[in-house]
């Protein structure tokens, strides 16, 4: 009990620290690989709280375990909530990566897309409408569907 005690509280300062330097507004700053080794450290420490929980559970008695379910349940709550709030800041951050505002040339503010490689590059180019054969699902049918879809990729060869 008394080395589990002290596991326990190992994780527990753990975590605290790992809060505070959430709750500080330097998080904030942190960029993505920043998020995600604070996010690994808070699965990490998960895991290793797992694992005691379990080592625990298996040699303790009865009225052991019901005083240790507060302090339990307590340290899951702050990983959980630990873990959710650095995934939502990556997600904020990967979403405001994706959609960066960039001033037009007379100063109005667009959405750019240059994350996504949505914004052309050069002149846009217009494609030309392919008639697409229809299929009336039967099986007879199937061979001149064939034919005609790839007489249209033949005749095309640049479009695709």
């Amino acid at each position: 009990m008394i080395r589990w005690n002290r596991r326990r509280g190992n994780i527990k300062g753990q975590v605290t620290k790992l809060e505070n330097v959430f709750l500080d507004k330097s998080i904030k700053e942190l960029k993505m690989p920043g998020l995600k080794a604070e996010l690994d450290i808070v699965l990490k420490q998960q895991d290793k709280f797992e694992t005691l929980k379990n080592d625990y559970c298996k040699n303790a008695s009865d009225t052991e375990l019901s005083e240790a379910e507060a302090a339990i349940d307590s340290i899951e709550d702050d990983l959980q909530k630990l873990e959710i709030s650095l995934n939502t800041s990556l997600n904020e951050l990967v979403y405001n990566s994706k959609s960066l505002k960039m001033p037009n040339i007379d100063g109005s503010i667009k959405n750019s897309h240059i994350a996504n490689n949505d914004q052309p590059k050069g002149v846009p180019i217009k494609l030309l409408k392919i008639p697409l054969p229809n299929f009336s699902v039967t099986f007879g049918e199937w061979n001149l569907l064939k034919m005609q879809f790839n007489s249209l990729i033949n005749e095309n060869p640049n479009s695709f």
